[in-house]
C-alpha cells in the first residue's frame, strides 16, 4: 500500500499542473497540496474498499450498511468545498447575487452535504441559501424547497448532477470562470468534494467554558500584576478571561493556554510533577497562572473545534481540568464523575 501510494504521489508532483479551462490563478500551490492530500485519501481508501470486499461485508439487522453506503463517507456538521478539476477553482458567492463564482479552495465558501444524494446547503447559517438547478441556470435560492442533487463520495471525483439530469459544468465565458447546467460529460464536468479542515487559530481569542454548568467560564485575574500563582477560578461567560493559543490542527497537537490581555501568563497545573516521575502523582491539584514556559503548561484540547470534551494535561495526558461547583476549577484523573468537558468558544 505505502509504496503504490508513493508512486501516486511521485506522479502528481511531477504532472503538469496547468487547468484545463484556463484562467488567472493564485490559488495553485495550495491546490497542489491539497489534491496531493485528496489523492492519498482517495487511493487508501479504494484499497481499504477492495480489501472488504474481498473479506465480505459485515451483516447488520439496523440498516447501518445503507446509512454507510448513502452517506458516502460525509459527516453530519462538517464542511465541504465542491472544486472543478478542469479549472482547479471552487464554488463561492459572488456577492448578494443569486449566481455563483469561483475562487481558489482556501477562499471559496463551503457548503454541507448529507450524502450521496443530497441538497447542497450553504455553510452560512444567516443565509439559509441552497444550490438549484434548472435547465438553464445554476443559482444560490432560499431553501424553502430543497433541490436534490447526486454527487461523488467524499475526496472523489465525478459529476454532480441534478434530480432532473442536468449536470454542474464550468466553462469559460470570455475569460470568465462560470457555473451552469450542462451535459454530464466533457470539460468542466468533473468535481472533486474536499473537506474543509477545521482547527483552533492563533489570531483568535478563545473563552474556555464548562458544558455542565451554565455560563460558568474560567475567570481572569482580579489583578493582572498580581496574576502569576493565583488559582482559577469559575465566573460568568460575560466576564470570563480570554485566552490565546497556538494552532492546534488534530487531536494529537498540544498548546499553552495563555491570557489574551496577560499573554506571559499561561495556565499551569500546581503539584503534579514534582517528583520528576520518582512519586506517585496526587489525586487532585490546584490549577494556577504562571510565567509561561515550553514544557509543563501543554494541554490537548477538545476536537473538532466548537465541540465539547475534556482538556487533558498532556504531561500526564489521564488528568484533567475539572470543575468544581460553585466557583473552583482543579486537576483530576479523567475518569471522575465530575463536571469535566469543556468547550473552547471564539470571543
Amino acid at each position: 500500500v505505502s509504496q503504490r501510494l508513493s508512486t501516486m504521489l511521485k506522479a502528481m508532483d511531477e504532472e503538469d499542473t496547468e487547468p484545463m479551462l484556463r484562467l488567472p490563478s493564485a490559488g495553485n500551490s495550495s491546490w497542489k497540496r491539497w489534491s496531493l492530500a485528496v489523492a492519498a485519501a482517495a487511493l487508501v481508501t479504494l484499497l481499504l474498499c477492495q480489501r472488504s470486499a474481498s473479506a465480505g461485508p459485515a451483516r447488520s439487522e439496523s440498516g447501518s450498511e445503507n446509512l454507510q453506503l448513502n452517506s458516502a463517507g460525509y459527516k453530519e456538521g462538517v464542511k465541504y468545498r465542491l472544486c472543478n478539476v478542469d479549472t482547479k477553482q471552487c464554488l463561492t458567492t459572488s456577492g448578494d447575487s443569486p449566481t455563483l463564482d469561483f475562487a481558489p479552495f482556501d477562499k471559496a465558501d463551503a457548503f454541507l452535504i448529507g450524502g450521496s444524494r443530497t441538497a447542497i446547503v450553504l455553510s452560512d447559517p444567516s443565509k439559509a441559501l441552497c444550490l438549484q438547478a434548472t435547465s438553464s441556470h445554476v443559482t444560490l435560492q432560499h431553501c424553502q424547497s430543497k433541490a436534490v442533487f447526486h454527487v461523488p463520495d467524499v475526496h472523489m471525483t465525478g459529476t454532480i448532477r441534478s434530480e432532473s439530469g442536468h449536470c454542474l459544468q464550468a466553462v469559460n465565458d470570455n475569460g470568465s470562470m462560470k457555473v451552469q447546467p450542462g451535459p454530464c460529460i466533457g470539460p468542466g464536468t468533473s468535481w472533486l468534494v474536499g473537506e474543509v479542515l477545521q482547527f483552533y487559530q492563533s489570531g483568535t481569542r478563545y473563552k474556555i467554558c464548562n458544558t455542565f454548568l451554565k455560563d460558568a467560564c474560567v475567570g481572569s485575574c482580579k489583578d493582572n500584576q498580581a496574576c502569576e500563582g493565583s488559582e482559577l477560578f469559575l465566573a460568568n461567560k460575560s466576564k470570563a478571561a480570554e485566552f490565546v493559543i497556538k494552532n492546534v490542527r488534530d487531536t494529537m497537537e498540544v498548546t499553552t493556554l495563555a491570557l489574551a490581555e496577560n499573554p506571559e501568563m499561561c495556565v499551569q497545573t500546581k503539584g503534579f510533577g514534582t517528583c520528576n516521575g520518582a512519586c506517585a502523582l496526587k489525586s487532585h491539584s490546584k490549577i494556577v497562572f504562571e510565567k509561561c514556559q515550553a514544557t509543563m503548561q501543554n494541554f490537548y484540547l477538545p476536537f473538532p473545534p466548537l465541540s465539547y470534551g475534556r482538556l487533558r494535561w498532556a504531561m500526564h495526558d489521564d488528568r484533567c481540568v475539572t470543575a468544581i461547583p460553585p466557583d473552583k476549577i482543579q486537576m483530576f484523573p479523567c475518569n471522575q464523575r465530575a463536571p469535566i468537558l469543556w468547550q473552547l468558544v471564539p470571543s
